[in-house]
């Protein structure tokens, strides 16, 4: 994220999520796909969330309930810059039925 205006707070959050995306396959018979996913975002190396894409999605849902990204200062500056890494891998104890199995959902950027 790069700091282009006088913003002084930057957030993530997600916006249609669906648990189980339209493009699974007929062999995803799990009931909440998205419980399996892992996603965790990182900010410079600082874990900021752990869990699971659908906890994610249940907690961060809308501009007034974003996760808060710190800026380098903790704030954010003009022309501040962070490295953000957003991670999803699918659970070790996800078993067959997970199988074929997609999410969908928008990453949504927020400054203010």
């Amino acid at each position: 994220l790069t700091g282009g205006g006088n913003h002084t707070e930057v957030g993530l959050h997600l916006q249609n999520f669906l648990s189980r995306g339209p493009a699974s396959d007929d062999t995803c018979s799990a009931a909440d796909p998205g419980s399996k996913f892992d996603f965790e975002v990182t900010v410079a190396g600082r874990v900021l969330y752990t869990g699971s894409l659908a906890g994610f999605a249940a907690t961060y849902s809308g501009s007034a309930r974003q996760l808060p990204i710190p800026g380098r200062s903790g704030g954010w500056a003009r022309g501040d810059q962070v490295r953000v890494t957003l991670a999803v891998r699918l659970d070790a104890t996800a078993d067959n039925s997970y199988m074929g199995c997609t999410t969908d959902t928008d990453f949504v950027w927020l400054a203010a």
